[in-house]
């Protein structure tokens, strides 16, 4: 690498970088696209002019978090991409997520409050820009995970960015504009699924007219109706993409079967049916984190040491 900046980012309180690091390590989408080395995460992003590889470390505490960053390219970092890698970091790792509301509502909950105990300071790790989650939507759903994997890293192989550092190859996961002028053929001859490619060249198209600053800034209503209208995304995809590609947490996933059996097993303590939508509703604008930290629990692997 002939270029190298470092910073330093300033998480809202309480902030767990731990966490995040053992949520990534067990977050199936993007198995392989990232390194660790004690409590540094690696990885790669494709920004406006230039890619680079980032990597981001704890230098504080939990109630006083601090962040230090260095990012790496082929290529001269200005301060405008400086600018654009550090908001990419702070959105993929909700640095700026304000969870002592959420918090305090959980209080009440005496099921769910070992979970914030076993989770304080989590922020959500979302996919680092929402057409890598719309992206991630169409391969895999109705296809096995393993295979699913498999067709994004080939996608970012093929048409993404290839950065070495330290001797470890890290791929960008390409942004719209790297597909233009590719054909639906030019996909299916990766995803050897013409629906399936037809729904992803779709996707492209739509992410190629979308700006991601106002997807950040409407409403949740405003970007379902925008996500919903693209052919291949249904009621599902476009809640999972405004929860995992986005951050909006007011509202929960449609129709998630998997998390709809965890909150039934979790509640029901081996009863009669239990209406989540009344236990849901004292989240308020947390709803989607209250969901979401209940599937994190369940996932994360909680042996790796600190």
């Amino acid at each position: 690498m002939n270029y190298k900046v470092k910073g330093y980012l300033y998480p809202c309180p309480p902030f767990d970088f731990f966490k995040s690091i053992a949520f990534l390590q067990s977050f199936k989408p993007t198995k392989g696209e990232q390194t660790y080395k004690g409590q540094r995460i690696t990885k790669a992003v494709e920004l406006s002019t230039i890619s680079v590889v980032f990597s981001v470390y704890s230098m504080g505490s939990i109630e006083n978090p601090k962040l230090h960053y260095e990012l790496y390219s082929d290529q001269p970092i200005n301060n405008s991409s400086r600018l654009e890698a550090e908001d990419r970091i702070s959105f993929f790792l909700s640095l700026d997520d304000n969870l002592k509301d959420f918090y305090k509502f959980s209080k009440n909950d005496k099921i769910f409050l070992p979970i914030v105990k076993e989770l304080y300071g989590y922020h959500q790790v979302k996919f680092l820009t929402p057409f890598e989650n719309a992206c991630w939507a169409v391969l895999s759903t109705r296809n096995p995970m393993g295979y699913a994997i498999n067709l994004k890293k080939q996608l970012m192989q093929s048409y993404g960015d290839k950065i070495c550092l330290t001797d470890n190859n890290y791929y960008t996961f390409p942004s719209p504009n790297k597909f233009i002028g590719i054909e639906e053929n030019d996909l299916n001859n990766i995803i050897k699924n013409p629906r399936k490619s037809n729904y992803l060249w779709n996707v492209i198209q739509a992410f190629n007219k979308f700006n991601e600053k106002e997807l950040r800034s409407k409403s949740y209503q405003e970007v379902y109706k925008k996500l919903i209208g693209i052919k291949g995304i249904g009621e599902w995809s476009a809640s999972f993409i405004l929860l995992r590609g986005l951050g909006k947490m007011e509202k929960l996933p449609l129709n998630e079967k998997v998390l709809n059996k965890t909150l039934q097993n979790l509640y029901s303590n081996n009863k009669s049916e239990v209406n989540i939508k009344t236990i849901s509703n004292q989240y308020g604008r947390f709803v989607g984190y209250w969901a979401h930290y209940i599937r994190a629990a369940a996932n994360i692997d909680h042996s790796i040491n600190r």
